[in-house]
């Protein structure tokens, strides 16, 4: 009899022990999966938007760090991005690709440095390298100018700057100078190919008006600029007919 008890004791001493490392480790998994969820939440929540308050001074007062460093081959430059730091007031979690406030381009060679930008107002939606003899091997590449998407007003009014707002085309050359903006209050860039060394092909709307253009890789220049051709709907063509 005392025999059984004696196993009682020890099978409900298991049974507890047993339990509160069940607890245990649910806590440990709770915390760590809280952890994760709140660094991820501020790494994503604030690389896509720029937040535009009444009082403009302190909108534009966060700290910032640097990231994604880029190689642009063929010249000696590199190009860094500038991201905010994770702020409490970008709460505002964005679907779109990664962007910048700004860029920092640096001599590799003499280790010279200059910004994109005097400030960091803008948001860089995306940024694209345009090559010299871009089908040759990438031993061969050479970055001819880089190629620049821009929100620079919230014009949809969500005190916020996002890709959603309309966009400014800019270029530069591949070392962040002789910037030049080339294409302003776009509602879409529907896409752009480069053509060859002098030139870019783009296709674009502005005011719900669809264009196509030229823009020289020379002194980054708009020619050809037209409306695309409307389509007629079916009510027209049989009245016609």
């Amino acid at each position: 009899m005392e025999e059984n008890k004696f196993f009682r004791y020890i099978w409900r001493f298991n049974a507890i022990s047993f339990m509160l490392l069940v607890i245990a480790a649910l806590v440990a998994v709770l915390l760590a999966s809280y952890g994760i969820y709140k660094d991820f939440g501020r790494r994503t929540d604030t690389h896509n938007i720029v937040n535009i308050t009444e009082n403009q001074d302190q909108a534009f007062t966060e700290k910032y760090t640097l990231n994604n460093l880029v190689s642009l081959p063929g010249t000696d430059y590199l190009m860094v991005s500038l991201l905010p730091l994770n702020s409490s007031s970008l709460s505002y979690r964005s679907e779109y690709m990664y962007t910048s406030r700004n860029a920092l381009f640096i001599n590799a060679k003499d280790n010279s440095k200059h910004w994109l930008f005097p400030n960091n107002k803008y948001l860089i939606t995306e940024t694209d390298f345009l090559y010299e003899n871009r089908d040759n091997s990438a031993k061969e590449a050479k970055v001819l100018a880089i190629l620049y998407q821009i929100a620079k007003e919230d014009t949809d009014n969500d005190h916020k700057l996002t890709p959603s707002d309309k966009a400014t085309i800019a270029l530069s050359s591949p070392d962040g100078y002789s910037y030049q903006e080339v294409l302003s209050n776009l509602d879409n860039l529907i896409g752009y190919e480069q053509i060859d060394n002098e030139s870019v092909f783009v296709i674009y709307e502005s005011n719900k008006i669809a264009f196509s253009a030229n823009i020289s890789l020379n002194d980054f220049s708009i020619t050809n600029q037209a409306e695309l051709p409307t389509i007629k709907n079916d009510k027209s063509d049989s009245k016609e007919k």
